[in-house]
């Protein structure tokens, strides 16, 4: 699944999210925000903002 993909490079690198839609198949960066807002009820900056905030506590 491309969001797991990206979910998985959202914590474990510091690319732009443009650069791991372009590495996880997405056709842009505005549709892997779509697909990856409505899998994970926010968005991929979100994502790693709060999983950042976890694993500094």
């Amino acid at each position: 699944m491309r969001v797991a993909a990206a979910t998985d490079l959202l914590r474990t690198s510091d690319l732009r999210p443009s650069e791991i839609a372009h590495q996880t198949g997405f056709y842009d960066a505005s549709d892997f925000s779509r697909q990856f807002r409505r899998a994970m009820k926010g968005s991929p900056t979100q994502y790693r903002r709060s999983y950042l905030g976890k694993a500094a506590d």
